[in-house]
């Protein structure tokens, strides 16, 4: 459980080979994203009493859905596909009330590797995701 007061599941490190990119080559021949991660925060608590997975968020769908979006869609800005995919999940996963994206693209030629950690929460009805952007260079920690 976090500070929210939300328990969270972690899908970590997805390997997803897609074509986002500035550079037309990325678009066009894509290339391997080796860290896709998703930080999952919802009550688990009715989960937890009726052990049933229809009152949990199915990690497994979850992976699934953002393998199929990142595969689907393409952007130039990882901040782009990071705001599209936590909009995408809020406003899909019923119970979801925050999402914590982190995502990175090795071989970025500003350097050796490049990250952004792009962190998204829902407010109301789940409809409205607030997007706050890391950078692919100095401190990556999503605040």
């Amino acid at each position: 459980m976090d500070e929210t007061g939300l328990d969270k599941i972690e899908i970590k490190e997805l390997e997803v080979f897609a074509n986002h990119g500035v550079y037309p080559e990325e678009n066009v021949l894509g290339q391997k994203f080796e860290f896709i991660s998703a930080y999952t925060f919802y009550q688990t608590r009715l989960a937890g009493l009726t052990d049933e997975l229809s009152a949990s968020i199915n990690y497994g769908g979850v992976s699934h859905m953002i393998t199929d979006f990142t595969r689907k869609h393409t952007y130039k800005l990882l901040e782009s596909l990071a705001e599209n995919l936590a909009e995408m999940l809020l406003c899909s996963l019923s119970g979801l009330e925050k999402i914590t994206l982190k995502i990175e693209k090795p071989g970025h030629r500003i350097g050796p590797s490049s990250e952004n950690r792009i962190c998204g929460k829902s407010h109301g009805n789940g409809n409205t995701a607030y997007i706050a952007f890391g950078s692919n260079m100095g401190d990556k920690r999503c605040i």
